[in-house]
């Protein structure tokens, strides 16, 4: 008799079973889906950067002449119509 009640106490146990599972499964998935989204915008940052340093293409502006008179000069100078 006692099989018997404790057989009717599970009735209801596989909804909450599939619930909880099912919330796990949800987890694991956006969490993948998370790192995949990380990898594919680390992989495109990557790709898109310059190959060289920007201090690099910074100092390659400068040495020109006409760069070095405008870093160097105000806007007035540099143009030729100063006082």
């Amino acid at each position: 008799m006692r099989f018997r009640v404790a057989w009717r106490d599970e009735r209801g146990s596989a909804v909450a079973e599939n619930a909880m599972t099912s919330v796990v499964i949800v987890a694991v998935f956006l969490l993948v889906c998370q790192f995949a989204y990380a990898a594919h915008v680390r992989s495109s940052l990557t790709m898109a950067r310059p190959k060289r340093p920007a201090r690099a293409l910074a100092s390659m502006e400068a040495s020109t002449p006409l760069r070095r008179r405008h870093a160097t000069c105000s806007p007035r100078v540099a143009a030729g119509t100063h006082a």
